[in-house]
């Protein structure tokens, strides 16, 4: 099975800035809390593990694939998904991410 491109991650990416797939934070601390370090979310039925630099959606640390592909970040270097968005998107990706609450377990 092949690794998971970068390109397929930017798309993942769009797809949540168009409204297209759901964004859930996992865990039980928010984009805000954690502050530094890797937060993991589900874009959809993707895994992916953002590292958070401060409040900055930095880059990717590892994703997960519906299909069960894997990729960490080795594997997209050079040429990090978060490298290969917009300025209006990363800015538009890190609002999306700062909005996201855990969900509360019972």
């Amino acid at each position: 099975m092949s690794a998971i491109q970068a390109s397929e991650i930017v798309e993942v990416f769009r797809q949540a800035l168009r409204g297209e797939i759901a964004v859930k934070v996992e865990g039980d601390e928010s984009w805000d809390k954690i502050y530094c370090g890797d937060v993991e979310f589900m874009f959809g039925e993707w895994r992916i593990v953002v590292f958070n630099d401060c409040s900055e959606f930095d880059y990717v640390s590892s994703a997960l694939a519906p299909d069960g592909r894997e990729g960490e970040f080795d594997d997209w270097w050079p040429g990090s998904p978060v490298d290969m968005l917009t300025m209006e998107e990363l800015a538009a990706m890190e609002n999306l991410v700062e909005s996201l609450e855990p969900e509360v377990r019972a």
